[in-house]
């Protein structure tokens, strides 16, 4: 099946609902997740012209999260912090004026 969801890939086609939730479930040690990984860099490549945006988490809060996606990693059961935080209005204001911006070219 993943096959077939990979080729309305290379075709353009739309995915279905089902579709996603299919690439979702891919395990990420597997043939397929990293064939998902080509393919998306390619599109994302492709159709952005090798650019993209740089962000800067500074992370408000960190929390297990009740959502639980199996990708992401503070789904309550793969939550890969070590420790649950909330970090004050200060200390925000603090990180936020000490990112540095002035050397992005370097990354391109």
């Amino acid at each position: 099946m993943i096959k077939l969801i990979f080729e309305k890939i290379n075709n353009n086609e739309i995915l279905t609902k089902e579709d996603a939730i299919a690439l979702l479930n891919i395990k990420t040690d597997s043939r397929d997740f990293y064939e998902l990984l080509q393919l998306s860099n390619n599109y994302a490549r492709t159709t952005f012209g090798n650019k993209g945006y740089v962000f800067a988490q500074i992370g408000l809060n960190a929390e297990k999260c009740a959502g639980n996606c199996k990708f992401c990693s503070l789904g309550k059961d793969n939550y890969a912090l070590s420790k649950e935080q909330d970090i004050s209005d200060a200390d925000i204001i603090s990180i936020i004026k000490n990112l540095d911006f002035t050397n992005l070219d370097s990354y391109f």
